[in-house]
């Protein structure tokens, strides 16, 4: 669960840097970004292609060559200058035609405008085939685009930044109580056999603390088979020579009287560092 929490953390971070930087890009170098990415979008600000393409929607335009074929009736994103501002439009191509200066255009028209646009658009003009709109997200796209959608994403990269600071804090707080929770010893190999009429317990004691330790002390307690407690005793695995970090020895404990006895439990009760 947490790998999985980290991964969709991680890709969640990728989406939105990617978006910040395809924004900025298609903001700043549009042309080299769709050439880069063969695509183009936009926001379509008018009316002329409803109920085709609603006001607002986000158009997706495939980028084509120059010498690709446009079969008529294809809807096209093409350039125009309207009132001296040239403006990017998605209209549908109709046909050719040769104009009065012995040029050929291509005739683009409106979703339902009776007359064919009065612009004169030439190959070289048209930039795309139209492939899918999204409708009304091409106003968070314009948001985007503006000074307050840069606002937006300094804000939220702010957010972010001191989400992950408090996140690293976090994660060292749970790491630091998870240590102290970590048991300073571990008892290991532990085996109870029968010898020479005695029962010898045996195992190996692990330091797991950064300090050396001595007189570790740990508390037996012997069962029958019906968990009765049959004996009970304190015993030292380690006497006054420290047990450095990650250090580990042996211990023995005999059992002089075993007939009763048939599982044990051993608990480290206190220790002097």
């Amino acid at each position: 669960m947490k790998l999985l929490k980290k991964i969709t953390s991680i890709l969640s971070a990728i989406f939105l840097i990617a978006l910040f930087v395809l924004v900025v890009s298609m903001q700043l170098y549009p042309e080299d970004t769709s050439r880069f990415i063969g695509y183009r979008f936009y926001t379509v600000l008018t009316n002329s292609m409803e109920p085709v393409i609603p006001t607002y929607s986000l158009v997706f335009s495939k980028m084509i060559d120059e010498d690709d074929p446009i079969p008529p009736d294809t809807i096209v994103t093409f350039q125009a200058n309207r009132f001296g501002e040239d403006i990017l439009l998605t209209h549908y191509f109709r046909e050719t035609q040769i104009g009065n200066d012995g040029n050929l255009y291509y005739r683009t028209q409106g979703a339902t405008a009776p007359d064919y646009d009065n612009y004169e658009t030439s190959r070289s003009d048209i930039i795309g085939t139209y492939v899918f709109h999204i409708p009304y997200l091409g106003k968070v796209f314009l948001f985007l685009k503006s000074k307050f959608g840069f606002i937006m994403y300094a804000e939220l990269f702010v957010i972010w930044l001191v989400n992950q600071t408090i996140k690293t804090r976090w994660d060292e707080k749970a790491q630091e109580k998870r240590i102290k929770k970590k048991r300073p010893f571990a008892i290991t190999e532990l085996s109870m056999e029968e010898h020479e009429g005695c029962l010898m317990l045996t195992g190996y004691l692990e330091n797991r603390m950064k300090k050396s330790a001595k007189y570790v002390v740990a508390k037996l307690t012997f069962f029958d088979s019906e968990k009765n407690i049959v004996k009970e005793d304190k015993w030292y695995l380690v006497g006054r020579e420290p047990l450095k970090q990650n250090e580990k020895v042996p211990f023995t404990y005999t059992i002089t009287e075993p007939e009763d006895v048939k599982d044990f439990e051993i608990h480290i009760i206190k220790y002097k560092h």
